[in-house]
């Protein structure tokens, strides 16, 4: 079945463009001489200790929520993603749907995956412009579909289409447990949640699970949850939304 995102799930609310080594020590033999009239006693050299790869490891970590990459299965996204409620960013706010969810709202990270959006690339999307477009979560094919990427925007080249744009974004698959209007939600009301990242926000990610993840390496606690920060941004006449991520407040 040919995968195709409807209006609402189109990306435009953020659119944009923008060793260790070995060490040995020479331990000096004793020397004999004729003036040594008893024998010295024998003492043993001091143990070398090698270098250890303490310092290699304490460098090493393991990004914040490395275990939900791919936590969905794809094919489960592409059904998903179908139905699925939709967090996105306008003016500076967050919004389930048409409802206003705040500036900053919490989530439990469930999985996340990489996506890139394929279309037309022009400011105004029209009709045909929505029909044309696709996704792929490989970078490669057009999901539910035997074309490649490269192929497909080819292909929109020869109907004229000369602004054909492969942009990355990234699924945040969540549970929204906190909002500025709802405070708490329960339970029995979460949903499964979408909310999709931008190149910027993306990149706002990566940096976060990295920082976290290096913090948690050193003793700090695992992270279950996020803060989901949204921050207007102005390019030209261009205004747009990008989301920032923090630890949760105590």
């Amino acid at each position: 079945m040919s995968l195709k995102d409807k209006a609402n799930s189109m990306p435009a609310f953020e659119s944009e463009d923008e060793t260790n080594s070995d060490v040995s020590v020479a331990v000096a033999e004793p020397v004999q001489t004729q003036a040594l009239v008893q024998e010295q006693p024998q003492v043993a050299a001091p143990a070398v200790v090698k270098p250890t790869a303490v310092v290699a490891a304490a460098a090493k970590f393991v990004p914040a929520f490395s275990d939900m990459n791919l936590a969905l299965p794809i094919e489960m996204v592409e059904q998903l993603s179908l139905g699925a409620p939709r967090i996105k960013g306008e003016q500076g706010s967050a919004y389930l749907g048409d409802e206003e969810v705040g500036k900053v709202f919490r989530a439990e990270v469930v999985s996340f995956n990489s996506r890139w959006a394929i279309g037309t690339g022009n400011e105004k999307q029209g009709v045909e412009d929505k029909e044309a477009f696709r996704v792929s979560y490989d970078g490669t094919h057009i999901a539910g579909e035997e074309t490649t990427v490269d192929a497909y925007l080819a292909e929109l080249k020869t109907k004229g289409s000369h602004k054909t744009k492969k942009s990355p974004y990234i699924d945040l698959w969540v549970f929204v447990t906190h909002t500025a209007t709802k405070r708490d939600i329960a339970i029995d009301e979460r949903q499964l949640t979408l909310v999709q990242l931008s190149q910027t926000s993306a990149g706002n990610w990566a940096n976060f699970c990295a920082s976290r993840g290096m913090l948690e390496s050193r003793g700090a606690a695992k992270l279950v949850e996020v803060e989901i920060v949204a921050q207007a941004q102005t390019n030209g006449s261009n205004k747009y939304t990008n989301f920032q991520f923090r630890a949760p407040k105590a």
